[in-house]
């Protein structure tokens, strides 16, 4: 049972295919007929010249987004430390300070950084949460002292 070509009865699944039919391989570019100029031509979706080769396009992977984040990881950074602290009973003052100053870096970063929003929201609640629980420490100080 010998089927002397490709398939069953010999047939050719690939046969006419090749250059001058319609396949890759003809002498045109890939991208022609799909309303592109062709690789390396104009026809970019964005109205800009591709990178150079060797060199990254805006957003590529290897590309800084924004270096402007310090304010939100600080604002996070205080909020976290002051949250914490304002449960530790000898330093809750400071705590509250701390996240004070968190809220302040929230604020300046949604201001200076628009980018970095997450960071500076993460920020100002963390360092909300802090002043809150503060308050609610010098409430019940003042309650029970009564």
């Amino acid at each position: 049972m010998s089927y002397g070509g490709y398939g069953p009865g010999g047939n050719d699944p690939f046969a006419g295919v090749g250059p001058g039919n319609g396949a890759p391989g003809n002498g045109q570019p890939f991208a022609q007929g799909y309303g592109g100029q062709g690789y390396g031509g104009q026809g970019n979706d964005h109205g800009q010249q591709p990178a150079p080769y060797g060199q990254y396009g805006p957003g590529a992977p290897g590309e800084p987004e924004n270096e402007n984040r310090l304010f939100g990881l600080i604002a996070i950074a205080l909020g976290l430390v002051g949250f914490v602290l304002t449960f530790v009973a000898l330093i809750s003052i400071l705590g509250a300070v701390i996240a004070a100053i968190g809220v302040v870096f929230g604020f300046a970063s949604i201001a200076k950084e628009p980018t970095a929003k997450g960071f500076a929201v993460t920020g100002l609640v963390a360092g909300f949460a802090g002043l809150v629980v503060a308050f609610v420490q010098v409430i019940l100080g003042f309650i029970i002292e009564r």
